[in-house]
Parts: structure tokens; sequence; C-alpha cells
């Protein structure tokens, strides 16, 4: 590209950039965790509901009940 090329891309960008309004600028934006911990609104972290609300692990499976019958 030439250079008169690369200056016309450059004020092309930086016009374009200009028109987002401040609130949409990538620096605004809230990044994923403020975003997660927004929705919580308080609620427990990921990692305390995986451990509380998670499905058990499956028991050690020792054969058949001598009992007999289901298990």
């Amino acid at each position: 590209m030439t250079t008169d090329r690369l200056a016309y891309l450059a004020a092309c960008e930086r016009e374009a950039a200009a028109k987002v309004a401040p609130e949409y600028r990538p620096a605004a934006l809230p990044d994923h965790n403020s975003e997660v911990m927004a929705a919580h609104q308080g609620a427990p972290s990921i990692a305390v509901q995986s451990a509380t609300h998670g499905a058990p692990l499956l028991g050690v499976d020792k054969g058949p009940d001598p009992r007999g019958g289901a298990r």
C-alpha cells in the first residue's frame, strides 16, 4: 500500500472511532468479571455454587446388596 492509502485508512479509522458514543467505546465497556458480579447481585461465587449446588459424586459401587433386593 502507498503512504497516501495508509494515511487515508488511518483517517477513516479515526473518524469512525470519533462517531462511537462514549458509553460504547471499548475502554468504557464492562469486562466479563464485572458483568458476572453484577448479574449475581450478592449471590455466592461460581465456585461456591458449584460446590454446594452441583450434582454429588457417585458413591463407590460395592457390588450387589448382600441383603438382596434393590440397592
